[in-house]
């Protein structure tokens, strides 16, 4: 699946640890394929992706959630250690991410999530959002 076309969205990466070693992630999101240049620059490497291409912001925020329970079984995830469902704060995601944890058995996380658990550790609030998978269970704390 390491193709980059139209087709539903998704991306596999590997992140890199204090170590070097690079970690593996996945994404659904309705990005063009550039997108992935910016996630690589993160120090992510992208090994599989899928996008939907709606260049529209517009257009992205009306698609389903729903939709993203099924996308992200496109991925071959085998290597990853977790699953980033949406990339794009745009994507309404949130309805998905616990139903898509609890199937795929990874960490699954969104653009919005991440910026929500940011925003609440940097306020230092309780990072404690119910079935918005792992990463807003309350379990983690920022990296300083």
């Amino acid at each position: 699946m390491g193709g980059r076309g139209t087709r539903p969205p998704a991306e596999g990466a590997r992140r890199k640890t204090d170590q070097g070693r690079r970690r593996p992630i996945a994404d659904p999101w309705p990005g063009a394929p550039e997108a992935c240049a910016c996630i690589e620059d993160a120090g992510v490497e992208v090994v599989d992706a899928l996008s939907l291409e709606v260049p529209d912001n517009l257009a992205v925020a009306r698609l389903d959630p729903d939709d993203l329970r099924n996308h992200w079984r496109r991925l071959d995830l085998a290597d990853a250690d977790a699953l980033v469902l949406s990339a794009c704060v745009q994507m309404p995601s949130l309805p998905a991410i616990q139903p898509v944890e609890d199937e795929a058995g990874l960490p699954v996380l969104s653009a919005a999530t991440a910026t929500a658990f940011r925003i609440l550790t940097e306020l230092g609030l309780p990072t404690v959002v119910p079935n918005a998978g792992r990463l807003l269970s309350g379990r983690f704390t920022a990296p300083r």
